[in-house]
């Protein structure tokens, strides 16, 4: 049966249908915006993380492989001084891999523990990039994953790197995540590191002494202004020169050339507490390695005044040069400073490893020496530039300082080869806490001594 609407009816049927037509309209309006701010809100997330994939690529990890690379360069000279015996060369580029990536050799075992500095812990790539994706994590609910375990470094000096700087190269996988999307990404980096404030570790080998590399920004020329020559001495400065070894020839105790990379120092006698005069070139690796002026009766070498001395303990005690640095310092185009040196003197004696046998089992660094354990034995390297068969005695002293003890004092040792001195007379438990002393003293046939002290603290 029809129903029959009257106008008054067909007025509210007319004004329902357009209520509920604004309603429709309305939420199908609502719904649009929503899904509109949602593509917003997604999109604005996506950008920020592909801004942070970019800022990762081309800023943090840049940064933050030169900071890891610095440090484990480091740790890697100390390493050198507390081992006693540098870096094979074959082994250089596996060995600072693993260090700078996870501050631990490959068998797991911390640098830091060997060389008694904390130079690694916090700051390998892996710790750096562990605070990185913490940051990404809290900071915007973005995860990043790094892959350790297909990392690839690589470390080289180079024309490319001059001798100012080292290139640490860096392969890596890693990912990114933002929860709508996801980047994978397979990298390599390039970053060099600058060598200037490295400490040096020829200096650190054969003598014990942190010296850091700091480059001579004056002109070391002796007939322009002598007080120059004595600056450069009494600083220790560094010259680039193609005739010494680079950083990472120093490393390895390669002391040959590097035409691309070679650097040089002077040898500064009172920094270094020279007890006596030597017969070499005053600079680094021409005194160690005998390249220069090799030989106690070679007359070639120089002294030079107003600088060279022969008062112990004074600036510039018994300094000499080689007939090339004499000429390179200008000192050949001076007056009144030709002098040959004495041939009276001879070769250096360096102190590279001192050990202790720790309870009865393996050589470990002294500082290994901590509470209650038992130091059964003492042995250092000594090493003479005229070969090791100068030495003559070898001397240990252990002491702990704090408390004014001296629990042995040997004038002789056991050689047993390679320039290796022991001494197994006494056992010592170690009960005193505060800082301790083992002091080699090396005597070589024309009586010069040498000393070298490793000092360690026991909480």
């Amino acid at each position: 049966m029809a129903i029959r609407l009257g106008k008054r009816g067909i007025f509210f049927t007319a004004i329902s249908l357009l209520i509920v037509g604004l309603m429709l309209l309305s939420f199908m309006t609502g719904s649009t915006n929503i899904a509109t701010m949602r593509m917003e809100v997604e999109q604005n997330r996506v950008d920020l993380a592909n801004d942070l994939v970019i800022n990762i690529n081309e800023a943090f990890i840049p940064r933050l492989l030169t900071v890891s690379a610095y440090r484990a360069l480091d740790a890697l000279a100390f390493y050198v001084s507390a081992r006693g015996e540098t870096i094979k060369p074959a082994e250089l580029n596996g060995i600072f891999a693993s260090v700078i990536s996870t501050g631990n050799f490959s068998s797991g075992h911390p640098i830091d523990q060997e060389t008694g500095y904390l130079i690694m812990e916090n700051y390998s790539l892996a710790d750096n990039l562990k605070r990185l994706k913490a940051a990404m994590s809290e900071g915007h609910n973005i995860e990043a994953n790094f892959n350790y375990s297909k990392t690839k470094v690589i470390v080289y000096q180079s024309n490319t790197s001059g001798p100012d700087n080292i290139i640490v190269n860096l392969t890596m996988e890693y990912s990114v995540d933002c929860g709508i999307a996801q980047w994978n990404i397979n990298k390599s980096w390039s970053v060099q590191v600058p060598v200037e404030g490295l400490y040096d570790p020829l200096w650190l080998y054969y003598e014990g002494k942190k010296i850091p590399i700091n480059f001579a920004e004056y002109q070391v020329n002796y007939s322009k202004n002598w007080t120059d020559l004595r600056k450069f001495i009494d600083n220790i400065n560094y010259l680039k020169e193609p005739d010494g070894p680079s950083y990472l020839m120093r490393l390895t105790g390669n002391l040959n050339s590097s035409k691309c990379c070679g650097i040089e120092s002077p040898v500064n006698p009172k920094t270094l507490n020279f007890n006596s005069e030597y017969w070499g070139t005053y600079i680094d690796y021409c005194l160690y390695s005998n390249r220069c002026a090799p030989g106690p009766k070679n007359l070639s070498l120089y002294e030079m005044d107003n600088i060279t001395n022969h008062t112990l303990g004074k600036k510039f005690y018994g300094y000499k040069l080689d007939p090339r640095h004499y000429v390179k310092f200008g000192i050949a185009n001076s007056t009144g400073s030709d002098r040959h040196a004495g041939s009276g003197q001879h070769g250096k004696g360096s102190i590279t490893l001192i050990n202790c046998k720790i309870n009865e089992t393996n050589w470990l660094s002294s500082n290994q020496a901590q509470w209650h354990s038992s130091i059964n034995g003492t042995r250092a390297r000594c090493q003479h530039t005229e070969g090791n068969g100068k030495i003559a005695h070898v001397g240990f002293k252990l002491r702990n300082i704090d408390h004014d003890v001296t629990l042995f004092d040997v004038s002789d040792s056991t050689l047993n080869g390679d320039g290796m001195w022991y001494y197994e007379g006494k056992s010592v438990h170690v009960t005193y806490n505060g800082e301790w002393s083992l002091k080699v003293t090396c005597e070589d046939i024309y009586g010069v001594k040498t000393t070298r002290n490793a000092t360690w603290l026991v909480p």
